[in-house]
């Protein structure tokens, strides 16, 4: 199988750590995988960057240092997307903005599918967030596949409106190796905030 993953940035984020753990499990297992962003540099961009089997690029060299700049990137981004996204049969794009961009550069694009990864189950927060989650539900007949992290946010994407043609949940993905129990950590930790062991 053959991915392009595409996202704003891989800094430190739930979204861009799960993105990171499905393209290296993917890599792994011996599919073809690339990353884009919209902009280069963070944690997870460099942990990407060193895996000989993935390739990772953004789409600007660097984000612009004023808002009016910034804006007509995002403008822009688009038409530089499109041309990356030749001979990509599926495009997985995770969160609002980069949906909405993805959404827009495959337009017309018959054998290129995309699928969304909406990673919110409430749109409370920054205004411009808000005013992209309206644009991806107005769009998102036009999509391939949504993909949920929880059956909460399910249920709110599609109380919002949105209408995508198939849509499931994917819960997200936890490294066990890296993240398990560890009795000694646990009673340090315990130690140095004065908490009992028997203690909630």
């Amino acid at each position: 199988m053959k991915v392009l993953f595409f996202i704003g940035s891989l800094a430190t984020g739930g979204a861009e750590r799960q993105l990171t753990i499905l393209a290296r499990g993917l890599s792994r297992r011996g599919h073809e995988v690339r990353v884009l962003t919209l902009f280069p540099g963070g944690k997870f961009f460099d942990e990407l960057e060193s895996l000989p089997k993935i390739e990772v690029r953004s789409l600007w060299s660097a984000k612009g240092r004023t808002k009016l700049v910034r804006v007509l990137q995002v403008m822009a981004s688009p038409f530089v997307l499109r041309r990356h996204l030749v001979g990509e049969p599926c495009v997985y794009s995770m969160l609002e903005v980069t949906n909405f961009i993805a959404w827009m550069a495959t337009r017309y694009m018959r054998d290129t599918r995309l699928i969304w990864g909406v990673r919110s189950s409430n749109m409370q927060g920054h205004w411009k967030m808000a005013l992209f989650d309206k644009l991806c539900a107005h769009v998102s007949p036009g999509i391939d596949m949504l993909i949920a992290n929880s059956n909460a946010g399910l249920e709110a994407l599609l109380d919002r409106g949105y209408a995508p043609p198939e849509h499931t949940v994917i819960p997200n993905g936890i490294d066990t190796n890296k993240f398990k129990h560890n009795p000694e950590m646990r009673a340090e930790m315990r130690n140095a905030l004065g908490v009992s062991a028997s203690q909630y």
